[in-house]
């Protein structure tokens, strides 16, 4: 397998020409191994939204390399990945691309910070508390929001849900999403969303079931196949907002690349049709014209038969002396008919304007088809 050999400066150039992610599916090292060779040589490596600045247009300034490094490891080997070798899925390096970009983001305050107006809006609706909420304090141990957010959960577990929801609205906001009643707008494409608490039911006295809450949250995000669950559980959903994030963009990129596929199948479909279409039409018009240059060959060659007939009709006439006034009238009248018939004259015939040279029929026919010599 190939290898490379940098120093401090090549390492440096490397780290801040692409992301550490970019790097780790070029190289085999995850991009904490990158991070922990540039912490071993003194490289500093770039802080959290630089690639984002990079990626929006803005200006993003590099921290400098230090020339003072005394360290005793001047180098590092890197060795390049093999075509077809396994690599982290992408919904795990999207992830961790949000964690990198946004690590100041991903901190979970102790307490609101300046709420989002859907967070503030959705405490307010759980101090108004209705009949129907206490009714069902009273029976599950849970209420749920009134508001615009769907909640279900204990009383004493609003406070962190709502710190939950603002962590998650001002995330999604950073990655130029929008936020809405209950719904994510992602490239145009809305997710629904919903959080209640794990409710475990246990028979008391006299055989009734007891609800009891156990403070777990779980998170449902609405995905193209269904509804994606986030649980409580060696993490708390709190830090699983990278997760969450990254599952509601991959899904959507997914559903965007899969619409673009069919897009540009439907169009292949459309345009293989379209060119077979004009295929057969241009083969239908070439049989036409054809058969339209067959016909007036034919018509010339027949007209020329006619003429032919009478010049012979009106000589062996002269030669037996019986050129008849009668005859005469009908050698001029066939003549005309050879003209009138004849592609490269088609001279004008009163009694024939609607009759279709090509065919020897009345467009429309008239009210009486009987002819002069009947």
């Amino acid at each position: 397998m190939e290898k490379i050999t940098l120093n401090r400066q090549e390492l440096y150039e490397l780290v801040w020409s692409e992301p550490m992610l970019t790097i780790s599916r070029k190289y085999k090292i995850s991009d904490t191994g990158i991070r922990k060779m540039c912490l071993r040589l003194g490289v500093p490596t770039p802080y959290p939204g630089y690639w984002r600045k990079i990626e929006t247009g803005k200006k993003a300034k590099r921290a400098p390399l230090s020339g003072n490094f005394i360290g005793k490891q001047l180098t590092i080997t890197l060795q390049k990945r093999v075509d077809g070798e396994s690599l982290l899925s992408p919904l795990t390096l999207l992830q961790r691309r949000i964690e990198e970009d946004h690590a100041a983001d991903l901190r979970i305050p102790e307490r609101l910070i300046k709420p989002h107006p859907l967070t503030l809006e959705t405490k307010l609706a759980f101090k108004e508390r209705n009949y129907d909420q206490t009714r069902q304090l009273l029976r599950t141990g849970t209420i749920y929001n009134t508001g615009k957010l769907s909640i279900e959960l204990a009383p004493r577990n609003v406070r962190r849900a709502l710190i939950f929801f603002d962590c998650l609205f001002k995330l999604f906001l950073k990655r130029g999403h929008e936020v809405r009643e209950s719904s994510f707008a992602v490239n145009g494409e809305i997710r629904r969303f919903r959080l209640s608490e794990i409710i475990e039911s246990q028979e008391g006295e006299g055989g009734r079931v007891k609800s009891n809450p156990t403070g777990k949250f779980f998170f449902e995000v609405e995905g193209t196949n269904g509804w994606r669950r986030f649980i409580d559980g060696e993490k708390r959903i709190e830090q699983k907002l990278s997760k969450i994030v990254a599952t509601v963009e991959e899904d959507i990129r997914l559903l965007l690349e899969v619409r673009e596929r069919n897009r540009k199948y439907r169009e292949e479909c459309e345009r293989i049709e379209r060119e077979a279409r004009e295929v057969k039409e241009r083969k239908q018009r070439e049989l036409l014209d054809f058969k339209r240059l067959l016909n007036a060959a034919s018509r010339e060659f027949e007209a020329r038969v006619i003429r032919n007939y009478i010049d012979k009709v009106e000589a062996s006439a002269l030669s037996q002396d019986r050129l008849t006034d009668e005859l005469k009238v009908y050698v001029e009248w066939a003549r005309k008919k050879a003209d009138w018939y004849d592609p490269l004259i088609e001279a004008e015939d009163e009694l024939l304007k609607e009759v279709d040279r090509s065919r020897l029929a009345f467009s429309d026919p008239p009210a009486s088809t009987g002819s002069w010599m009947t």
